[in-house]
C-alpha cells in the first residue's frame, strides 16, 4: 500500500509543481517590470545611452523566484519519505518519473504549437495582426511561452530534485519514518534490522518506564550477548 499511495504522491506532485512553475513565471514577470520602471524613474540617461541600467538586480530577482519553487518538491520529498517510509519513496520516484515525462513531452509540444499559431497569424493568415484570430493567439500564447518555455523544461528538474533528495536524505528516512516507529510499537522484528539499533528505537526505549528509567543505547556487543544468551536458554 506504501508504494501505491507514494505513486499517487509522485503523480500528483508533477501537476502541484507545473503550477507553481507556472504562478511563478507570472510573480516574476511582474517583479521584473516593476523593477525596471524604478531603474528609469531613478537612474537617469539610460534611454540616451548615458547610464548603464542594473542588469544584475533583474537576473537576481529570476534567481530567487527560481530557487524560491525548488523548495515545495523537495520538501514535500522528504516529509513523504518520512510518513510511508522507503517503499513510500520508491513509489514516489516512480510517480514522479513517469507522469513528468509524460506533462514535459505535452507541455514543449502544446506550448510551441501556441506559439506557432500565433507566428502563423502575424504572417498573414486567417485575418493577420489585429484580427479576432490573431488576438485569441495571443491570449493562448501568455500561456504557450510558460509551457514550453518554464513548465515543461522545468519538470525535468523536479525529477532529478526528488532523486537527489531522496537519496540524500535516505538515512534519515529509514531512521525516523513513521512505519518504523509502528514496527516498534507492535514489537516486530525486523530480520536484518534490530529496532534496537535505530535512533526512534532507542528513544522509546527510553521511555519505555515512564519515563522514570534512563538506558543508554545498545551497542551492537551487547545486542550479539543478548541474543547468544537466549539461544543458550
Amino acid at each position: 500500500p506504501t508504494v501505491l499511495v507514494g505513486m499517487f504522491i509522485g503523480a500528483m506532485l508533477t501537476f502541484v509543481f507545473s503550477a507553481f512553475t507556472m504562478s511563478a513565471v507570472q510573480k516574476a514577470a511582474q517583479s521584473i517590470v516593476m523593477e525596471v520602471r524604478r531603474q528609469f524613474r531613478e537612474i537617469k540617461g539610460i534611454m540616451e545611452y548615458e547610464a548603464d541600467p542594473d542588469y544584475a538586480a533583474c537576473v537576481s530577482l529570476c534567481t530567487q523566484g527560481a530557487l524560491h519553487e525548488m523548495v515545495v518538491p523537495a520538501l514535500l520529498a522528504i516529509i513523504a519519505g518520512l510518513i510511508i517510509g522507503p517503499t513510500g519513496v520508491v513509489g514516489l520516484l516512480g510517480g514522479v518519473s513517469v507522469t513528468g515525462f509524460a506533462m514535459a513531452v505535452f507541455m514543449s509540444n502544446a506550448g510551441g504549437a501556441w506559439d506557432n499559431a500565433k507566428k502563423y497569424i502575424e504572417a498573414g493568415h486567417h485575418g493577420g495582426k489585429g484580427s479576432d484570430c490573431h488576438k485569441a493567439a495571443v491570449v493562448g500564447d501568455t500561456v504557450g511561452d510558460p509551457f514550453k518555455d518554464t513548465s515543461g523544461p522545468s519538470l525535468n528538474i523536479l525529477i532529478k530534485l526528488c532523486s537527489t533528495v531522496s537519496i540524500v536524505f535516505s538515512g534519515l528516512v529509514l531512521a525516523f519514518h513513521l512505519m518504523n516507529l509502528n514496527r516498534y510499537n507492535s514489537g516486530f522484528v525486523q530480520p536484518s534490522i534490530h529496532p534496537d539499533t535505530t535512533v526512534p528505537g532507542w528513544f522509546f526505549a527510553l521511555f519505555q518506564d515512564g519515563g522514570n528509567t534512563l538506558k543508554p543505547p545498545p551497542t551492537p556487543g551487547s545486542l550479539v550477548q543478548k541474543e547468544l544468551s537466549a539461544q543458550a536458554d
